[in-house]
């Protein structure tokens, strides 16, 4: 069973939310502007729906179960300098800190809902190695 870890409604600007190391400069770019999802080490960006159709919600979850959590549209991982992930859209300022208790490579699985246009945004993380750092 997976255990939410933190959730927020963020309003995507530019149609998209991002999943990032606290502090980071390196922000991904897409190269066509149709990408579902673009990265770098240290932050995903994630297609959504338009921000005039409102709020996306963005919930960080530990744990292994992936039914029922959408399509999977990232599976990588990202390098956090610090234990939390900052999830949200920087540019309405709606990011929330979420602590994830590791720092270094965090495996990460992204999910939308629904595929085309996402309003839900589903983050599982891989706490299972230096958990408690």
């Amino acid at each position: 069973m997976n255990r939410v870890l933190g959730e927020v409604n963020a309003l995507p600007l530019y149609g998209q939310v991002t999943i990032e190391d606290p502090g980071t400069a390196d922000l991904p770019e897409g190269e066509t502007g149709g990408e579902r999802v673009v990265s770098t080490a240290y932050a995903i960006a994630v297609a959504t729906r338009p921000d005039l159709d409102g709020e996306v919600n963005i919930v960080v979850m530990d744990g292994s179960e992936i039914e029922g959590l959408g399509t999977l549209v990232f599976d990588g991982e990202l390098i956090l300098t610090s234990p939390s992930l900052d999830v949200g859209n920087s540019v309405a300022a709606t990011v929330e800190r979420i602590h994830v208790g590791r720092t270094g490579a965090l495996h990460i699985w992204v999910f939308v809902d629904p595929s085309d246009r996402p309003s839900s945004v589903k983050d599982l993380v891989d706490r299972s190695a230096n958990e408690g750092t």
